[in-house]
């Protein structure tokens, strides 16, 4: 188990492209709240605990900053202000939390529980998941992505393995969502749906976040991976109300309406 919060975040900063995908301290922010989701979702209360004033101070001594930063911004967000980069950022808020816990220790706290709960309280990840559609960038910052949902439902899947949970409650679900994609985007040679539709968004994030909701939502439906998207099917539905279309016009009009309007 994790044990506390330095522990997540260690672990994770060993085998980043596992755990998020790339070295991204946004992508760790997404995958902690995944986790936490998780230990909510099974009545699990869990230590994620950091003394805030504390390591602000060790940050400021760190790097002999004059003074604060402002105020409205996290000691975390100074941290990725300070990396050259993204993953020049993450390695650095890696290792000031090693350094952290190399001189002042693991701090204590109650010992939570850690013994899920027989049944799931709520949807799970799918109400994470409806809840970070209708206000993405309070709870994943303003660059959000398909790659951000990808280290949500690892972060879940994680959380749930941590506590003991054998059965995961939705990991058969998003087995078959990425089965799905690839039978819809057999070009993509099997790739994850999260690259699919960073691809396919001409690697916007804004863009693949809001692609994942339109494919989500037709799968959650039932639907085959072959079925127009609501923009699409509107289209096609207008056209062939007269019944003039041949089936091989109807055929081939389905196939232009699919790369046309593919995220909408």
């Amino acid at each position: 188990m994790y044990g506390d919060y330095f522990d997540m975040i260690l672990k994770v900063g060993e085998d980043p492209a596992r755990y998020l995908g790339a070295k991204s301290v946004a992508l760790l922010d997404a995958f902690s709240l995944g986790c936490n989701w998780a230990f909510t979702t099974w009545g699990v209360l869990f230590e994620y605990y950091i003394p805030r004033e504390e390591f602000d101070a060790f940050v400021i001594r760190k790097f002999n900053v004059p003074e604060r930063w402002p105020m409205n911004l996290g000691t975390q967000s100074y941290i990725r202000f300070l990396g050259s980069n993204e993953p020049a950022a993450f390695d650095l808020y890696i290792e000031i939390h090693r350094d952290f816990i190399e001189q002042h220790g693991k701090p204590e706290g109650p010992e939570p529980n850690r013994t899920p709960s027989p049944e799931p309280n709520g949807d799970g990840l799918i109400s994470l998941l409806a809840l970070m559609k209708e206000r993405p960038a309070m709870y994943l910052g303003n660059a959000y992505s398909a790659e951000m949902l990808l280290a949500l439902c690892n972060g879940f899947f994680e959380g749930e393995l941590t506590i003991g949970v054998t059965k995961s409650l939705h990991g058969p679900l998003m087995t078959g969502f990425q089965e799905w994609m690839s039978a819809r985007h057999p070009w993509a040679l099997g790739r994850h749906w999260s690259r699919i539709l960073a691809f396919r968004s001409l690697w916007s994030g804004k863009g693949s976040f809001e692609a994942f909701y339109v494919y989500w939502d037709l799968f959650l439906k039932r639907n085959p991976p072959d079925a127009l998207t609501p923009a699409g099917q509107k289209l096609f539905d207008q056209a062939s109300q007269d019944g003039l279309m041949t089936k091989e016009e109807q055929e081939s009009y389905k196939r232009t309406l699919r790369e046309i309007f593919w995220s909408s």
